[in-house]
């Protein structure tokens, strides 16, 4: 198995298509997604970190912490549609 992979396992679509399809779903559920990716990229700084390599170590908590923004703007985004997208789910 490749360490960083350039695709994803079982996903034949593209980067593109998946983003779409990611961002299609309800926001409560892409800021999971979101807040699981900023997860996983701390858990690679944290090994990043134990082999000394600072630079890289900065940049993926940089982008965990932008995460963790973009994770909470989006369920603030959730909390506005919510009420609308429960009406629509209860004919």
């Amino acid at each position: 198995m490749i360490k960083h992979p350039r695709t994803i396992e079982g996903y034949s679509g593209s980067l593109e298509k998946l983003a779409q399809n990611v961002g299609n779903m309800a926001y409560d559920c892409v800021s999971l997604f979101i807040e699981e990716l900023a997860r996983d990229i701390r858990r690679q700084a944290y090994k990043d970190h134990k082999k000394n390599r600072k630079q890289l170590v900065a940049k993926l908590y940089a982008t965990a912490e932008e995460l963790d923004f973009a994770k909470s703007s989006l369920h603030l985004a959730w909390e506005i549609c919510k009420p609308y997208v429960e009406d629509s789910q209860n004919p």
